[in-house]
């Protein structure tokens, strides 16, 4: 096999800057990040759905291929920080591996989660009522708790943890601190002037859906040609617009859903979130 073991894994949290930052990895010269972005390797259990598309260690480690002789090689998963299995999995794959997690305001967080269904086309009811406790954008935004099993497994000194306010404050310095902590050049600035995944919304709502059921029907829609690919971007484009801001009532009913949690990753942190109170 030689294929380079990878040195880096990215588990997430979902909505939280993910994708830029597998992008702006993926600019260094010294770092080889998978081509597809969310293997979903270690979250796998045997379910036949599209986003379980790498299912064996042998595809898994393709991914990597091109990247022998990297100083830095690695994947990212948002699911993996959710998963309960995930830590386990990948200690036991690779014991010797780094840990990164790009976090986000909870209450932020949760609000684009739900903007993200809308566009989905997964989702209608509004904001007030999906992001209610326990739904499944709630209980993403409790960190605390979905970091333990990493940091019993991989230790404090193994783990980044990024905020999502940071890389948009300051992409450049953000991604500087990472690239140290990767063990790669830290001087390399990467292209910040490109957003990535950056939150839409429909104008259509209905006929969205439609869309959006027609494409979870195509079995073939991950490996759709560049020119389908292209297109859908076209028509999102002319049919999206930047998604309405969240209800202030609902910000302070969230901001205090999560006032315990905030102050338990400020613990772990060692830092002031007083930007994740706002």
């Amino acid at each position: 096999m030689n294929e380079p073991l990878p040195t880096f894994i990215g588990i997430g949290a979902v909505k939280a800057g993910t994708t830029s930052i597998h992008r702006y990895l993926g600019e260094h010269p010294e770092v080889h990040v998978s081509e597809i972005k969310e293997t979903n390797f270690f979250a796998y259990e045997g379910q036949r759905r599209p986003w379980y598309r790498v299912r064996s260690w042998s595809a898994f480690m393709a991914q990597f291929a091109p990247g022998k002789g990297m100083k830095a090689v690695g994947e990212f998963s948002p699911i993996y920080m959710e998963n309960p299995r995930s830590a386990q999995r990948i200690a036991d794959a690779l014991p010797a591996v780094k840990i990164v997690a790009s976090l986000r305001s909870p209450v932020d967080r949760a609000y684009s989660g739900w903007v993200g269904s809308i566009r989905s086309g997964i989702e209608s009811e509004p904001a007030e009522s999906a992001l209610r406790p326990g739904s499944r954008y709630i209980r993403r935004g409790f960190y605390s708790k979905m970091l333990e099993p990493y940091f019993e497994r991989f230790g404090r000194e193994r783990i980044e943890l990024i905020l999502f306010e940071d890389l948009a404050a300051d992409p450049a310095r953000a991604m500087s601190s990472l690239y140290e902590f990767l063990g790669v050049d830290s001087g390399f600035v990467p292209d910040i002037k490109q957003r990535y995944n950056a939150g839409s919304f429909p104008r259509y709502p209905r006929l969205n859906r439609a869309w959006q059921a027609l494409r979870r029907r195509q079995p073939l829609w991950f490996r759709a040609p560049d020119v389908v690919i292209r297109w859908n971007r076209y028509m999102m484009e002319r049919t999206y617009s930047a998604p309405p801001p969240i209800d202030p009532k609902l910000r302070e009913a969230l901001l205090d859903l999560y006032r315990e949690e905030v102050a338990r990753m400020e613990e772990i942190l060692e830092r002031d979130l007083e930007i994740w109170r706002r």
